[in-house]
């Protein structure tokens, strides 16, 4: 097999593609979110133990109704029932079941979390709206 680039020209549009995301990142990603993890103490299920709800981050990234570009169809899709997508920074730490406030107004849970690519930049959160659930709060 034939090396079509260099390893140094490689290595520079790496650079490049990086320098592009991070660009797009602190130039289009203005949604605040909070993200959230549900605590369940031992005993919980039996009622002896308190459900907490701990803030684990505040990032910014870009929430799209539907995904990006409307509704989702064919073989990109990754998980189709969410109708929401947010696309924020792959360090945020972001998981499955975490609950985010969007813009400190819209709750939503995450679905699926998954970065765009091994080197990339960025990645994106499947949501789901929670309509008539109380935003989160820490326990006193």
């Amino acid at each position: 097999m034939k090396r079509v680039l260099k390893p140094r020209v490689a290595a520079s549009f790496t650079k490049t593609i990086q320098q592009f995301q991070q660009d797009v990142h602190e130039g289009w990603h203005r949604d605040t979110f909070d993200v959230w993890t549900v605590n369940r103490s031992a005993g919980w299920a039996d009622g002896a133990g308190v459900e907490a709800q701990v803030k684990v981050a505040s990032d910014v990234g870009r929430l799209y109704a539907n995904g990006a570009g409307g509704p989702q169809a064919g073989e990109m899709v990754i998980n189709i029932e969410s109708p929401y997508l947010l696309r924020t920074v792959a360090s945020a730490p972001i998981e499955s079941g975490h609950l985010l406030v969007v813009n400190g107004t819209r709750l939503f849970r995450v679905d699926v979390a998954k970065p765009e690519g091994v080197d990339s930049l960025l990645m994106d959160a499947y949501l789901t709206e929670l309509f008539s659930t109380p935003m989160p709060q820490e326990a006193p």
